[in-house]
């Protein structure tokens, strides 16, 4: 790795940066979002254990919990107190970032998780709850067993909140942990609001239901579990394929590979679907991770090498299709398809 001068003598930074790569090749978080708030935070919690273990007297004090103290630029989070750099210590937070800027707050989001491993570590009283310090030994164990045994790449605060339960648990039997500690776990969940929405508009990235008022009846729901022949994909192979890595919910999802090539590839309804009279709603959950060519030597700023859109045809699954059109002022305007 390397770092800019004067950047490899913060401990912590080195440690946060090398914890990326750990993040890679074990949770695999997506850079994005909550997903990606988990994972700078994870960086954040292992960068500053190994600053605290590597101690020297510019570390304790106000500083302990600083990340980058000893950078050129000075520090530029406090887990103990994230709201100190503009970053929320809870779920509610105002600080609580729902702009499509930082990539959807991974920086700034990261506040929530960072205020609960400080609170894992050195306790406190915090959001109506009392924690008893489990230490820093306990704290890296727990997050090191939610990293490479229960997060996966799509995972958010509410699965971190369930992550970092059961890891807690799961370590009682090998004497690490015991009945306290999770308990204490289970109120640093509460604390930080883990299991709740943000309030920020634009910070929930899930679409909303059908309202109860409208609901009749379902008519297409897939959840990938199964091979339902619901949907069809185009060549080449490989294009569209179910996929464990990440998922909203249960275990799988289809995913669209980044094939490498100039190429258009579809996942499809197999099926026309008779659509009745009155209101009907499309919902679903998506991720997505795009090609970006940015001021490069054969390519304007800002032109993108992939994009997606979602079509709908009146006349069955012949076509013509018709896109679905996001603008800047409706609901999606992120990476235009060209």
């Amino acid at each position: 790795m390397v770092y800019g001068s004067g950047y490899a003598i913060a401990d912590d930074v080195v440690g946060h940066e090398l914890t990326h790569g750990v993040t890679d090749y074990e949770s695999g978080l997506l850079y994005y979002g909550e997903s990606g708030a988990i994972n700078e935070s994870l960086s954040d919690v292992f960068g500053e254990l190994i600053d605290q273990w590597n101690i020297n007297a510019l570390d304790a004090g106000d500083v302990r919990w600083e990340l980058g103290e000893d950078l050129p630029i000075g520090a530029i989070r406090n887990m103990a107190n994230p709201p100190v750099f503009g970053d929320p210590d809870k779920m509610t937070s105002t600080f609580y970032h729902g702009a499509e800027t930082d990539e959807h707050g991974v920086h700034i989001n990261s506040g929530v998780n960072n205020k609960a491993s400080f609170l894992m570590t050195d306790g406190g009283t915090f959001n109506g709850q009392t924690i008893t310090a489990l230490g820093p030994t306990k704290t890296a164990k727990i997050y090191y067993e939610a990293q490479t045994a229960l997060l996966t790449p799509g995972s958010d605060y509410r699965d971190l909140a369930a992550a970092l339960q059961q890891a807690c648990s799961s370590l009682i039997g090998s004497a690490i942990t015991n009945a306290s500690d999770c308990q204490n776990v289970t109120k640093i969940v509460l604390a930080t609001e883990m299991t709740l929405d943000p309030t920020t508009p634009g910070s929930k990235l899930n679409a909303p239901v059908c309202p109860a008022n409208l609901f009749k009846y379902e008519l297409l729901v897939d959840d990938f579990e199964t091979n339902s022949g619901l949907f069809t994909t185009n060549a080449p192979p490989g294009a569209w394929v179910y996929s464990t890595d990440a998922s909203q919910s249960d275990a799988r999802s289809a995913y669209g590979e980044n094939l490498g090539i100039i190429a258009s590839t579809n996942l499809t309804m197999a099926s026309p679907v008779a659509v009745p009279a009155g209101t009907t709603f499309l919902r679903f959950d998506h991720s997505f991770s795009f090609d970006a060519t940015i001021n490069s030597s054969n390519q304007a700023a800002n032109a993108y090498w992939d994009g997606g859109v979602i079509e709908y045809s009146l006349a069955g699954s012949g076509g013509p299709w018709t896109d679905i059109r996001f603008t800047a002022s409706g609901a999606n305007a992120i990476n235009g398809y060209n």
